[in-house]
């Protein structure tokens, strides 16, 4: 399932507005547990949204709480909160999150996610340390860092810096190196012209 807590990003994006989006989540959350399918969400826009003119848009604690609550009510075993501009430091980030992981309480870490993006395969993988450092367990990323959005995001935090970095913290991520470091180099090549 897919919203966005910014309705200008929503609009961009998807063409509807926020709510419109939660109620087509709700459509496809009864057909999922109609036929036993497991659910997964993502929040976009949770850190906020530069406009094309360059402007920040908040994305509210509240609001980004609320529509977390909303998705996990509708069956999601997980909810993926994305920072999809990389519009906010690392600071900031650890700040939001271990905000929400307290607004949300309990086992939240073991099912709230982070899926961060950043112009640099650095920046990104600093974004995730926050993360992690607040209380977050589930990442996203990407090999090589590939991706974005067709709002302005840049690229993903690159899954060979995330396992690195995971694997430097101490926590156990079940991702054997030399093969995703082989996988990685296999995959920027297919991407050269």
């Amino acid at each position: 399932l897919f919203d966005t807590a910014v309705e200008e990003h929503n609009r961009a994006n998807l063409g509807r507005g926020v709510e419109e989006s939660l109620d087509e989540c709700r459509l496809l959350a009864a057909k999922a547990r109609e036929r036993g399918v497991p659910l997964v969400a993502y929040l976009s826009a949770a850190f906020g949204f530069v406009t094309p003119g360059g402007g920040l848009i908040e994305a509210p604690v509240e609001r980004v709480l609320a529509l977390v609550r909303s998705l996990r009510a509708l069956g999601a075993s997980t909810v993926t909160l994305s920072d999809l501009q990389g519009v906010r430091s690392p600071e900031e980030t650890g700040e939001l999150l271990g905000a929400l992981l307290h607004g949300l309480g309990g086992e939240a870490s073991s099912w709230l996610g982070y899926h961060g993006h950043h112009s640099s395969p650095e920046g990104g993988v600093a974004l995730a340390e926050a993360a992690f450092e607040a209380g977050v367990r589930l990442f996203d990323g990407s090999l090589g860092a590939v991706g974005g959005c067709v709002t302005g995001a840049p690229g993903n935090a690159p899954t060979e810096g995330l396992a690195a970095m995971l694997g430097r913290r101490g926590a156990r991520h079940g991702v054997n190196a030399a093969t995703l470091a082989r996988a990685s180099a296999r995959f920027a090549s297919a991407l050269r012209p």
